[in-house]
C-alpha cells in the first residue's frame, strides 16, 4: 500500500519531533565528569596525575587517604588549579594531623566554579549559551596503618553540585543539581623502603554516574633515597562510558635537589577523551614551608592547558 502526501507529510513531522526530543535529551555538560574530577594538586599535576602511591598531606586527601600516614606530620595545605578552556577555578584546602596520633585525620574544602561554553543542537539554529557549575565540597579522611607494611584509608565527603543555564535558554533544557555523600577508600603497601604499591576505590556510593563515575586507581612508585621516585598510575573508570571500561595512565618522575627543591615532569593518556598531556613543575621545601607550581598541556587530541600552584606549612 502507498503513502499518500498527506501520510508521508504526516511521518517527516514525526520524524522532526522525534529528532527535536532527541536533542534536546541529549544537553549536559560537555564532558561533566572531566569538570568535576581534574583536581590533583600542584605536586600531582606536575607529575601528571601519578602519586597514588606517594601522596601524603593535602595531596593523600584529593589522591589516596591512606597516604596520609606515609609521613608523620601535622600541615595545613591550600592548593589553587585553573584549567583555561572552560575558565574552571579549583580552589583545595585542607588540614592534616598524622604526627600526634597513630591514627590519622584530615579534613578538607574544596570549591570548582565552571563556566563550559555548550552547544544544543536544535531542529532549528544552534544554540550555544554559557553554562555556570559550581561544586562545593567538604571532606574527613582518616588512615591507619598495620604493622609497617600495610595503610588502609577512607576518605566521606559531602557533595553540593549544581549548574545554571541561561534565562533564554529554551524549553526543555534543565540544570544539574546534586547534594550527596560520597565515599572513597584507598590502600598502600609498602614493599621495603623504595617500593609501594596502592589501591583506591572513588566514588564508591552511587552518585552520578558521568559527574562522579566509580572508578579504581592503582599505582607503583618507587623511591630512591630522598633523591628520586618514580610513579606509574592507571585510572580505570566504570561508568562514565555507558557502554565500556575505559582508562587513564599517568607517569610521573620526581628529582630532588639538596633535599629543598624538587623538579618534576609526567605524562597521561586519557582513553575516554583520546588525549594526550605532558607536565612540568617545580617545588621547594623546607621543615616548615613547602610551595610547588606545575603546568600541564595537552599535546594530542585539542588544545588545553591547566595552571597550579599549592602551599604547605608545617607545624609538626
Amino acid at each position: 500500500m502507498s503513502c499518500t502526501p498527506v501520510c508521508m507529510n504526516s511521518m517527516r513531522i514525526r520524524r522532526l519531533i522525534i529528532f527535536a526530543s532527541f536533542a534536546l535529551g541529549l544537553i549536559g555538560p560537555a564532558d561533566p565528569a572531566f569538570a568535576a574530577n581534574d583536581l590533583y594538586g600542584a605536586r600531582a599535576m606536575s607529575l601528571a596525575g601519578a602519586l597514588r602511591a606517594s601522596a601524603t598531606g593535602a595531596a593523600a586527601l584529593i589522591l589516596n587517604p591512606a597516604g596520609m600516614s606515609l609521613a608523620p606530620q601535622y600541615v595545613i595545605g591550600a592548593n589553587y588549579q585553573f584549567r583555561v578552556a572552560d575558565s574552571t577555578s579549583f580552589v583545595h584546602s585542607s588540614v592534616v594531623d598524622s604526627g600526634t596520633t597513630k591514627l590519622a585525620a584530615g579534613v578538607s574544602y574544596t570549591f570548582i566554579r565552571s563556566n563550559p561554553t555548550q552547544l544544543l543542537a536544535t531542529v532549528g539554529e544552534p544554540f550555544h549559551f554559557e553554562e555556570t557549575i559550581d561544586i562545593h565540597e567538604v571532606g574527613l579522611a582518616l588512615s591507619y596503618p598495620i604493622g609497617t607494611w600495610l595503610i588502609l584509608g577512607l576518605h566521606g565527603r559531602y557533595i553540593n553540585y549544581s549548574s545554571d543555564v541561561p534565562v533564554d535558554a529554551p524549553d526543555g533544557l534543565s540544570p544539574v543539581n546534586l547534594s550527596n555523600v560520597a565515599l572513597d577508600a584507598g590502600a598502600i603497601l609498602r614493599l621495603g623502603e623504595s617500593i609501594r604499591i596502592a589501591a583506591v576505590g572513588y566514588n564508591l556510593v552511587p552518585i552520578h554516574d558521568q559527574i562522579y563515575p566509580q572508578s579504581l586507581g592503582t599505582a607503583v612508585s618507587y623511591s630512591s633515597s630522598s633523591l628520586l621516585t618514580i610513579e606509574f598510575d592507571a585510572l580505570i573508570d566504570f561508568t562514565t562510558d555507558p557502554n565500556k571500561i575505559t582508562a587513564s595512565f599517568h607517569g610521573g618522575v620526581e628529582l630532588t635537589l639538596r633535599n629543598a627543591f624538587a623538579i618534576r615532569g609526567g605524562a597521561m593518556h586519557q582513553m575516554h577523551r583520546n588525549t594526550t598531556f605532558v607536565s612540568a613543575g617545580f617545588g621547594y621545601f623546607s621543615k616548615r614551608f613547602g610551595a610547588s607550581i606545575g603546568l600541564r598541556q595537552m599535546v594530542d587530541g585539542g588544545s588545553e592547558t591547566q595552571i597550579t600552584t599549592g602551599a604547605e606549612y608545617f607545624i609538626q
